[in-house]
């Protein structure tokens, strides 16, 4: 008998934990099912190889509580099992990070944007919003292990678009991670790089709009168990994208202030060919701050 043909392979092993985590109707089957994938993380991380990372990534995004997975899951009933993918998540990130296919593995690039994905689906997460603080400073931690164009692209458009999440603290906390992330990287930014930052940053973020319903808000309704009063100043929709927008016009303020002249080398090359656009967005850009609310 052939011993070699009775082995199995990392995948065909794991392959099964992940679709229990991935096809689990009840919460408590997939709180085993995490609790299997912590053992094997914490005993056998490190000898983890290939599309095996991305097949146990990818089922730990299923449980993240997006309405881009099962809707079932967005219950408050998948609470706890959110939270406790969200563990195995950190400990990839914190502890298995130079263990995951790099290049030239031929896996390195699905697995970094499964693992990208991932973050981005807990920070969408409506669970917890802790869950969803964390998950955005990972983002920034990704960026910052592996600063490659395609990563660091990757990571600002996941954070931009957290920035526009409906939560005030979550938005928040993503465009201060989006500028850390661009004021920590800008250095080794090449041009083809600010070029990208810059319009990405400028036409979604400047020129994004409160939300058009001014509803009133008395208590934080993303934290029902301790509510948080908000102060008269912040107790509407309308005045807490006011605040979102101050901090993104002081972070945009930063980056200018530091980077001012890499943007301007990065633009020179593409000036004399978009003069007519680049005058329009200035214009636009003009017009918002002259009617930006003090």
């Amino acid at each position: 008998i052939d011993t070699n043909s009775l082995q199995l392979s990392q995948l065909e092993i794991v392959t099964p934990l992940c679709t229990l985590l991935t096809t689990a109707k009840s919460p408590d089957v997939a709180k085993l099912g995490l609790e299997s994938t912590l053992i094997v993380l914490e005993s056998a991380g490190h000898e983890l190889e290939g599309d095996t990372w991305t097949h146990l990534i990818t089922s730990l995004s299923s449980l993240s509580g997006t309405s881009s997975f099962d809707s079932k899951r967005l219950d408050e009933s998948w609470k706890e099992s959110c939270v406790a993918a969200f563990s195995c998540l950190q400990l990839i990130v914190n502890d298995y990070l130079d263990h995951l296919p790099s290049s030239p593995d031929r896996f390195a690039s699905e697995c970094r944007i499964a693992l990208l994905d991932c973050c981005s689906s807990f920070g969408s997460s409506k669970h917890d919003v802790n869950v969803s603080f964390t998950a955005t400073g990972l983002l920034w931690t990704l960026a910052d292990h592996d600063p490659s164009p395609t990563s660091v692209k990757i990571s600002v458009t996941k954070l931009i678009e957290l920035s526009r999440d409906e939560r005030t603290e979550v938005r928040n906390v993503s465009l201060q991670s989006l500028i850390s992330l661009i004021v920590g990287l800008g250095s080794a930014f090449t041009p083809d790089q600010w070029r990208n930052i810059c319009n990405v940053l400028l036409h979604a973020l400047l020129f994004t709009s409160a939300s058009e319903d001014d509803v009133e808000i008395t208590s934080d309704i993303s934290n029902e168990e301790y509510p948080l009063f908000v102060h008269h100043s912040r107790n509407t929709k309308s005045k807490q994208w006011e605040g979102t927008h101050e901090l993104m016009l002081r972070g945009l303020e930063r980056i200018l202030r530091q980077f001012f002249y890499h943007i301007v080398i990065a633009a020179s090359s593409e000036i004399e060919r978009n003069v007519e656009s680049l005058e329009n967005e200035l214009f636009k850009g003009v017009a918002y701050l002259v009617d930006f609310p003090p």
